[in-house]
């Protein structure tokens, strides 16, 4: 994800504006790894999906 996004600034593309992860409530790893990430980058991630 990083690597787009640096890639998109240098050749002065469009940005990335929002990505789709997978989401588990038994794993966290978007919370640990994937939101601070696009919160980092000014990227929106969607909500969580309805329980």
């Amino acid at each position: 994800m990083a690597t787009s996004a640096t890639i998109a600034e240098l050749r002065d593309r469009a940005p990335v504006i929002g990505i789709q992860v997978e989401y588990s409530l038994a794993d966290g790893t978007a919370e640990r790894e994937l939101l601070p990430m696009a919160e980092a980058f000014g990227i929106a991630p969607p909500g969580p999906p309805p329980i």
